[in-house]
């Protein structure tokens, strides 16, 4: 259900919506031995034909997570993403 409510006016790709859904429910900051942290963030790159909503999906996730960060190709290259 929690997939199905991502982005709902795109129909199907529920394997990429539940692929967003865990990005944004995340995994857990760990901290090991002698102040090793393990960062929990899960990051995500779709990449397909062009016109399967790839874009809209990313843009539904980013304005609905907190902590969500959209960032195209022509963008992230030009900073070093």
């Amino acid at each position: 259900r929690l997939a199905r409510s991502i982005a709902p006016e795109i129909y199907g790709h529920l394997d990429v919506k539940k692929a967003l859904l865990l990005m944004m429910v995340s995994g857990v900051t760990r901290h090991v031995s002698k102040g090793v942290k393990i960062r929990g963030d899960i990051n995500v790159c779709l990449m397909g034909d062009p016109g399967v909503a790839k874009s809209q999906l990313l843009r539904y996730v980013a304005m609905i997570s907190p902590r969500g960060i959209y960032t195209s190709g022509k963008s992230s290259s030009g900073v070093g993403l």
